[in-house]
């Protein structure tokens, strides 16, 4: 069964504010506002760390309780706690852990406490034995020499552990329920956070792009690679659908002279529903080919305006039905990339985006002389990058948090961001948690917002 997280609750965050956020179930889009300081962006990156495992997030401010409720009944609750040094340890100091309370469905609850929270420093300090390129940079933190990367003593463990001894590795077998870890598996939850196109590095000279490498890149060359890929990725989608539709009409064409012989004894339909339904294969075909997606060299199916002789039209009626079934592998590729032109054509001004089976696709002036994708403005990369991702590469059921997506937004697009949201909901099926300062982004949807204190302007 289909499940999804309903409600976020966090007391005492900061050791000041209470939050309860429920999510819109109906529209699937949750607003969070509020003045500055009040926990908006970490409460996003709360929800992102429940779901990725990032426990060492929990421990790094106060609070009092974290609640997670979800569709199907299921309750998550985190409580963090104090693990004291053991008599004769070594360690004096006090370590934050926390405790999890997983309820299943039928009220069945389950508690147990990280145990990457509890040893990922003791075990890290013997990484660094088997893993020679990194360097203690203090308390929690360590740098990978190779590329500058400064990680937590958890990341690295994450990342690392298979090459630790089994001795080793033991320390961090957990007893998590099975239920729990099914459940925060089946949602695929990312966090976009307001630096889109690249994430900074330890040095200025270096930048890192989050969505496919952890490994440095020099700054000149971030945004060709973020949008760039993006195109090539495209392109990638419109070749594997162009190739499911070679297979099927392969296989259809081998069968059609025997499916025709079959039904030259049966009735057909009448000439004007089928003149019709050449019409509607005519006019797909025509979108198909304005989309990209088609050669444009392809010809309409013109009949002549005499009569269809009945052995004719029964030909006619399986070429039909054959080609809508080839054309239906496109339905969902053309609604996407119709979205995907749609959206960007109200962003970009005196720019036009054009979907290419060669590249994926292309930006050009109004005159039809193209821009270099990397030339574009930062505002339109993230927008192009944004709009794509949410209709390409997020899956169906994810759980999306996007801090902040006013920024690089004219005024004139936050007013349209929620109904493009909704346009893409409506084609990929996920939820939606934003967390804004705009008053513009949410001016029409206020029934959409939580709000986190007062976001009055103070008289």
């Amino acid at each position: 069964m289909t499940n999804h997280l309903k409600h976020f609750a966090v007391a005492g965050l900061f050791g000041l504010y209470d939050h309860s956020i429920t999510f819109n179930m109906d529209r699937r889009i949750t607003a969070i506002i509020g003045p500055n300081g009040r926990g908006k962006t970490v409460c996003l990156k709360l929800i992102e760390a429940l779901f990725s495992r990032r426990y060492e997030y929990f421990v790094e401010f106060p609070y009092g309780l974290i609640q997670f409720t979800f569709l199907n009944g299921e309750v998550i609750s985190i409580v963090p706690r104090i693990m004291l040094p053991d008599a004769g340890d070594d360690e004096t100091h006090e370590t934050p852990i926390i405790e999890i309370e997983f309820s299943d469905s039928n009220g069945k609850k389950e508690n147990w406490e990280p145990s990457i929270l509890k040893n990922d420093d003791y075990i890290v300090r013997r990484l660094s034995r088997y893993v020679p390129f990194l360097t203690r940079m203090g308390p929690n933190r360590w740098v990978d020499d190779r590329d500058g990367e400064l990680l937590t003593s958890s990341e690295v463990v994450r990342r690392h552990r298979n090459e630790l001894p089994s001795r080793l590795q033991r320390h961090f077998e957990d007893d998590e329920p099975t239920a729990f870890s099914e459940l925060i598996e089946a949602i695929d939850c990312q966090l976009i956070e307001t630096q889109r196109l690249l994430v900074l590095g330890q040095d200025d000279q270096f930048i890192r792009w989050h969505h496919t490498t952890h490994r440095p890149v020099p700054r000149s060359m971030v945004s060709e690679l973020a949008v760039r890929s993006k195109a090539e990725h495209l392109k990638e989608i419109i070749e594997s659908t162009l190739a499911q539709y070679a297979t099927l009409s392969q296989s259809l064409d081998r069968t059609f002279p025997r499916r025709v012989l079959e039904h030259l004894g049966s009735d057909h339909l009448d000439e004007i529903s089928l003149r019709a339904q050449l019409e509607e294969l005519d006019e797909k075909r025509s979108k198909l080919m304005s989309a990209g997606v088609l050669d444009k060299e392809m010809e309409p199916v013109s009949i002549a305006a005499e009569k269809i002789e009945a052995e004719v039209a029964k030909v006619l009626e399986i070429y039909v039905a054959d080609t809508n079934e080839k054309l239906k592998v496109f339905d969902l590729l053309l609604a996407k990339l119709s979205t995907l032109t749609e959206l960007i054509s109200q962003r970009f001004i005196d720019k036009t985006l054009e979907i290419d089976r060669a590249e994926g696709f292309k930006v050009s002036y109004a005159g039809d002389r193209e821009i270099p994708l990397e030339k574009l403005s930062s505002g339109e990369q993230h927008q192009l990058i944004l709009v794509y991702d949410l209709l390409f590469e997020v899956k169906n059921n994810s759980l999306i948090l996007i801090d902040e997506p006013e920024l690089s937004l004219h005024v004139s697009w936050q007013k349209k961001f929620i109904e493009g949201l909704e346009k893409m909901i409506a084609l990929n099926g996920f939820d939606v948690v934003i967390a804004t300062h705009s008053p513009p982004l949410v001016a029409e949807h206020f029934d959409l917002t939580v709000e986190l204190g007062d976001v009055e302007e103070p008289k």
